[in-house]
């Protein structure tokens, strides 16, 4: 093992900090194992399919088994595990870093709906403080509260929070463990230290523990090597899953079958978050919302869903930024397209909106891929913007 410290994660000199970590990011790429980068490279992994378009697998789970008490996982997951940790229980020949060896599952699988659900809550406590201070208006209606809503979203104190499930899904606030595909061997592992994961990478056994796990459809995480992912590209992987199956049509079984697309369901949580927000605004005000004033137009919700996925793919840092061509531009075929099609059919608005949408992240993806090596360079790791794009 070697004897090179890393203290990356442990100093307070900004410059000290950005050479240890240089340092840790060059141990991590000289390695010749099959290691996923999930701070750079993959930074969207499982979370965003090879359309573009963030998912979150079907929640269909069960046991790891009785070693790991009560931590469950997605079923093809599991099934795949335990066959890895069969075949190293079953040859007593090879070797795992000590931390390594029990590999035992600590955690797998969170569930996204559960886990939106209580950042709803943090949102709307945060945001109605500063509702009830900002409207003044007697009665507002609420295109007129949709309107603060707007600006309230690029206020200093929410610069850091996406609203819609598409823009939770891809931020920091997020977790890997939506998409069901890792698994953690080790608790109390610290991502920040890069002794701890140095440690580990430089072990003899590193190789046997990382070239098993690809024979068996695993990955193993660069910046957290102590924890598995699913490679969905992997033969193996796409054998288990289509059981039989073409692995041609891997794509379109996975994602009819596997995943849930988050952003269908973008405009409806959107719309209830705001209609919910606004009758609770009346109620601490101790007034009554007028029902009438209640409705706002389709084409209103259509613009604020976009003002949202603006900010959180990072084309307008401001409410007055839809003011930009593009946006006005996207604003109007969407609105053109739910005059003619309406808003759910095949050719509908909300499916114009999340094609956009998809587009989008893709240009972003591979503009990090394009300049990944420039980022390895000059940025430090664990500096991750508020979104993972």
């Amino acid at each position: 093992m070697s004897e090179e410290k890393y203290m990356g994660g442990t100093t307070e000199d900004l410059r000290v900090e950005f050479k240890e970590r240089k340092k840790f990011i060059g141990l991590s790429m000289e390695s010749e194992y099959p290691l996923l980068d999930s701070l750079y490279d993959k930074k969207l992994y499982g979370l965003v399919n090879h359309r573009g378009e963030v998912v979150v697998p079907t929640p269909i789970t069960k046991r790891f088994g009785q070693d790991s008490g009560t931590v469950s996982g997605i079923n093809y997951v599991v099934d795949l595990f335990n066959k890895f940790r069969k075949t190293y229980v079953n040859s007593p020949g090879l070797k795992f870093p000590r931390l390594l060896e029990r590999l035992q599952p600590i955690k797998s699988f969170e569930r996204f709906e559960s886990n939106y659900n209580e950042h709803e809550i943090l949102l709307a406590n945060k945001m109605l403080p500063k509702l009830l201070q900002e409207i003044d208006e007697q009665s507002p209606s609420l295109d007129q509260f949709l309107t603060e809503l707007e600006s309230l979203i690029f206020s200093p104190e929410l610069t850091n929070y996406s609203i819609t499930r598409s823009g939770y899904a891809l931020s920091s606030r997020s977790s890997v463990y939506h998409t069901g595909l890792y698994v953690d061997i080790v608790t109390g592992q610290d991502t920040n230290l890069d002794q701890q994961k140095a440690e580990i990478l430089s072990d003899p056994n590193f190789e046997c523990f990382c070239s098993l796990a690809y024979e068996h459809g695993f990955l193993v995480d660069a910046n957290a090597p102590w924890r598995l992912v699913v490679d969905l590209d992997s033969t193996v992987t796409k054998n288990n899953i289509m059981n039989g199956r073409d692995p041609e049509d891997f794509d379109v079984f996975y994602g009819d079958v596997y995943v849930i697309k988050v952003a269908h369901d973008d405009f409806w949580s959107l719309k209830a978050f705001s209609e919910k927000l606004y009758i609770e605004f009346y109620r601490q005000r101790q007034q009554s919302a007028d029902l009438m004033n209640k409705n706002a137009s389709i084409n209103r919700f259509l613009e604020f869903l976009l003002t949202c996925h603006f900010k959180v793919l990072g084309l307008t840092h401001e409410v007055e930024g839809k003011n930009i061509p593009l946006f006005s531009k996207t604003l109007k075929k969407a609105v053109d397209i739910n005059m003619l099609y309406g808003l759910t059919s095949s050719a509908g608005a909300l499916g114009f909106i999340n094609s956009f949408l998809s587009e989008q992240i893709l240009k972003k993806m591979r503009k990090n891929e394009n300049t990944s090596n420039t980022r390895h360079q000059q940025q430090l790791p664990g500096n991750i913007p508020l979104l993972r794009i």
